[in-house]
């Protein structure tokens, strides 16, 4: 096991922030905390030394990783935004007819 890859993140980065994208772990390592590590790494390198935002990305509406449980572990905290919902795009012209705004 010891040569392995455990896991990976992808990330998007801008010169004021870090956004943790795509993480895929192996359940095989689920008992040696590779996602601890994982978001150790990260802390240490882009909050401690670029001192850069780091945020939980882009996530589904339908998200059931709890990632954002093992966040608060951490002692981050949660910050509400606007939603971005994307649509496809006959979806979309349908709903944002019925959504008009008044611009």
């Amino acid at each position: 096991m010891g040569s392995h890859l455990a896991g990976f993140a992808k990330c998007v980065e801008s010169p004021d922030y870090i956004a943790l994208g795509s993480l895929r772990l192996d359940p095989a390592y689920s008992r040696s905390l590779p996602s601890y590590a994982r978001l150790d790494a990260l802390l240490r390198q882009y909050v401690a030394n670029e001192q850069k935002m780091l945020g939980n990305a882009f996530l589904s509406l339908h998200d059931e990783t709890n990632m954002q449980d093992f966040l608060l572990k951490f002692g981050f905290r949660r910050v509400y935004c606007d939603l971005q919902i994307a649509y496809r795009s006959a979806l979309g012209l349908a709903v944002n007819s019925c959504y008009r705004s008044g611009r």
